[in-house]
């Protein structure tokens, strides 16, 4: 009897596999404002792909899509996707982005796996992850990081924006003595920081150093405007100080900046694709890569045939962003690094 239950139960389990396949929307900003962190991310998943098996290869499908990082494209997009039938997972690259596209995944109970900094993207979702260091993670780490460095007094000035203040939410949870002397937050499209620093100036003696939490390509106009009024004040950050452009409009302002990122990949991984890409960005390249490993040891795996209960129950996963697993809240235990610019390159310290 039990040979004939195996005989029974095998050939479906080998139809089941045979099955089994991903057709992944990728939703990214190939060009537009930061189509510099989307093209890294579309290379480091092509990355990924060439390094799997032939077997696998043909059980996954990355379809490439530009939203420029604009949430109404996001949506046009995937309901395109959607109602062609072609995917039946999506990925999703920023907090606003992949917002509005959560409630499309949940209704259509396709798996939506995320690269944002908003808690809220996955929050009560059976569907929606965010793979990305949590906002709890960096924030608990830059509050480590500024007591090394005696920086008791700080000045905030950020962008609004959803990403930012849901990390500077968690700041303000976790900063325990740390005090805020100076507070200011900016649209967007602001250009002009001057009216705003010359009011730091008058108290910069009093100020240990500056949260820049601008979105990119602020961060390098907001120093090179406080440079110039005389702020001498050293710059930190969560996030968003790792982006070439801002590097070129500091013009050597931001030199010294410190900042805490998610890991962008180990050694051997980060010297395989700057071999491959040279010169291009490699934030959240590790992500990027990452994404498509879990995508093929979900095709492997036998014991799963719903990818959004496989990312729930990752357990001690290997890829080149270190050993990590599913927090049960759709988000995973992610490292973190405290990085510096010099030369301009971002350094690991």
């Amino acid at each position: 009897m039990k040979h004939l239950i195996i005989l029974i139960l095998f050939p479906t389990l080998l139809i089941a596999q045979a099955d089994k396949k991903l057709n992944v929307g990728v939703i990214l900003p190939l060009s537009g404002p930061v189509a510099e962190l989307g093209n890294s991310c579309r290379k480091s998943m092509e990355l990924a792909y060439l390094d799997l098996s032939d077997e696998v290869k043909s059980k996954l499908d990355l379809k490439f899509e530009d939203d420029r990082n604009s949430p109404t494209q996001t949506i046009g997009i995937y309901k395109r996707l959607l109602s062609s039938k072609k995917i039946n997972s999506v990925f999703t690259y920023s907090s606003p982005t992949s917002f509005v596209a959560k409630d499309l995944s949940e209704k259509n109970e396709v798996t939506q796996l995320s690269i944002a900094s908003d808690p809220n993207i996955c929050k009560n979702t059976e569907h929606v992850f965010n793979f990305w260091i949590t906002p709890e993670a960096e924030s608990k780490l830059l509050v480590k990081e500024l007591k090394k460095r005696d920086i008791k007094k700080i000045a905030l000035v950020y962008t609004n924006h959803d990403g930012v203040e849901s990390v500077l939410n968690e700041f303000r949870k976790v900063k325990g003595d740390i005090k805020i002397i100076f507070e200011e937050g900016f649209n967007p499209d602001e250009q002009d920081f001057k009216s705003s620093i010359s009011k730091l100036k008058q108290i910069q003696e009093n100020v240990d150093g500056i949260f820049l939490a601008q979105f990119f390509g602020k961060n390098g106009l907001y120093a090179r405007q406080a440079r110039q009024l005389g702020i001498n004040l050293p710059f930190f950050n969560i996030e968003s100080f790792e982006n070439d452009e801002d590097l070129k409009i500091a013009n050597g302002a931001l030199e010294g900046g410190w900042y805490i990122q998610g890991s962008s990949g180990n050694k051997e991984f980060l010297n395989k694709f700057n071999t491959k890409y040279p010169n291009s960005s490699t934030y959240a390249v590790g992500n990027c890569y990452d994404v498509v490993k879990l995508y093929s040891d979900f095709i492997e795996r036998s014991e799963y045939d719903d990818l959004s209960t496989y990312l729930s129950n990752i357990k001690d996963f290997k890829g080149v962003l270190g050993t990590y697993s599913s927090t049960k809240d759709n988000r995973f235990t992610l490292p973190g690094v405290v990085k510096v610019i010099r030369g301009n390159k971002f350094v690991i310290e």
